[in-house]
């Protein structure tokens, strides 16, 4: 198993670089820990009396609450993998969305 990835960022520093790369300003939205869980386990409920499953649970919730870094130098060392900066792969994902009408 390998982790394709490339620089390890705090989804705020992500938004703030799409902010930059799109020119649309980022959501500055601080929701407190314990609003989020309890919104998530609310979510869980709904979903289940709806036999779905949503993407906000609260094993999420409780993932984004902590640092987790990964590294992809098993994947470079093994495959020779070299991730481009995230920056640039975020500007051309905005530029393809804009290109194909979904922006």
């Amino acid at each position: 198993r390998y982790i394709l990835a490339s620089e390890d960022k705090m989804l705020i520093d992500v938004m703030r670089l799409l902010e930059r790369c799109s020119g649309v300003k980022a959501p500055h939205l601080f929701v407190p820990y314990p609003l989020a869980y309890a919104g998530a386990a609310l979510i869980e409920g709904a979903g289940r009396l709806m036999g779905k499953d949503f993407p906000i649970n609260r094993n999420e919730v409780r993932r984004m609450r902590y640092l987790s870094f990964y590294s992809h130098e098993k994947a470079a060392r093994e495959l020779g993998y070299r991730p481009r900066p995230l920056e640039e792969t975020l500007s051309e994902t905005v530029r393809w969305f804009r290109e194909n009408g979904f922006v």
